[in-house]
């Protein structure tokens, strides 16, 4: 279920929403002051399956036990694959 925040100008601060795509609004009422909050586009999170993860690994070299310890090593499995990061 997506997270929506939404900026209240009233109070400046931002009030976070888990609702259904469908069900989602333009705006909310403010949980700090109760004015008026707009929804605003955020940045996002993807989380990586440890699976994925896993999987990722286990080809970064053949198979060489070499393992994705940071994230340019990550970046460069990705670039090596021709893999898109999104975002």
């Amino acid at each position: 279920m997506p997270l929506y925040e939404h900026y209240c100008q009233g109070c400046d601060q931002i009030t976070e929403e888990f609702c259904k795509i469908d069900d989602r609004k333009q705006f909310v009422v403010c949980k700090h002051c109760g004015g008026s909050a707009e929804r605003i586009i955020s940045a996002t999170i993807q989380r990586v399956e440890p699976s994925w993860l896993e999987s990722a690994k286990a080809n970064l070299h053949g198979d060489n036990k070499h393992t994705i310890r940071d994230r340019n090593d990550f970046e460069r499995y990705l670039k090596k694959e021709g893999i898109a990061q999104a975002g």
